[in-house]
């Protein structure tokens, strides 16, 4: 869940302040509840941010810094999407494994 905060307010703040943020800037707030939270807030800035743009911004390259460069900001909103369809995956399967151990951590108790 860090990796999913890192990137989102890494790209909030390059697109709106024009300051990339150092990996060690972005901190783990503590607990998973607390990360849903700032995802969300993520979230909410970010559309916010999308929707104050205007069609010549969006097509434009210049408000596009991280992680990459000169990109119109509509590619930059798709890669978005992209990589937090992937980390949601990549949650997902780390949570499937998890249950699957412990079914198999169970199994192995009853028959023991």
């Amino acid at each position: 869940m860090w990796h999913i905060l890192y990137w989102w307010r890494t790209v909030i703040t390059a697109s709106k302040e024009k300051h990339i943020p150092e990996k060690e800037e972005i901190k783990w707030p503590g607990s998973v509840a607390a990360a849903v939270c700032e995802i969300r807030d993520c979230h909410d800035a970010w559309v916010s941010f999308l929707k104050s743009l205007d069609e010549n911004e969006l097509r434009s390259g210049e408000l596009c810094r991280w992680p990459f460069e000169g990109k119109s900001m509509y590619s930059l909103a798709l890669w978005v999407n992209m990589e937090f369809m992937k980390n949601a995956a990549e949650v997902g399967a780390g949570r499937f494994l998890y249950a699957a151990a412990d079914a198999k951590a169970a199994e192995q108790l009853k028959e023991s």
